[in-house]
């Protein structure tokens, strides 16, 4: 794997300690980064932006409708959901080994906002749902809806 590639795989905090061990696109000035209120683990991660939100679920039970790829070992495909400002959740995978807290979870019911974009922590286990006012997500490490 090429350094650039690595860069882009890894978001790192000032101590240089790899917070997110997955590939998930480049990393925007004013990213707001935290995780589901689950006690135990984390098992949501996401990244909030001026243009969209992504949260990625580890070691989902299911399966998204679209092919997973085929991953560097020991990576393994997570699935993505991303959400922008406008338009419909968009459905991917992103490769990794693990997700480690990227920011301070959300607990339930409380929400973070940028633009018309709005996630909100669920109950323990129940993960982070998240709207633009025109569609909605829901992830945990169990289940998804898209609305």
């Amino acid at each position: 794997m090429r350094i650039a590639s690595l860069l882009r795989s890894a978001a790192v905090v000032a101590a240089g300690v790899p917070i997110l061990l997955f590939s998930a696109g480049p990393a925007y000035a004013g990213t707001q980064w935290f995780s589901d209120g689950d006690p135990y683990t984390v098992t949501v991660a996401c990244a909030l932006d001026d243009a969209q939100v992504w949260c990625v679920a580890s070691f989902a039970t299911y399966q998204l409708p679209i092919p997973a790829p085929t991953c560097e070992a020991p990576a393994v495909p997570f699935p993505k959901f991303t959400l922008a400002r406008t338009g419909t959740t968009q459905l991917s995978y992103a490769c990794g080994t693990g997700i480690y807290r990227p920011g301070p979870q959300l607990p339930p019911g409380n929400t973070i906002t940028n633009g018309p974009i709005t996630c909100t922590g669920q109950p323990p286990t129940q993960g982070i749902q998240c709207t633009n006012g025109q569609h909605t997500f829901r992830i945990s490490r169990t289940q998804y809806t898209l609305t």
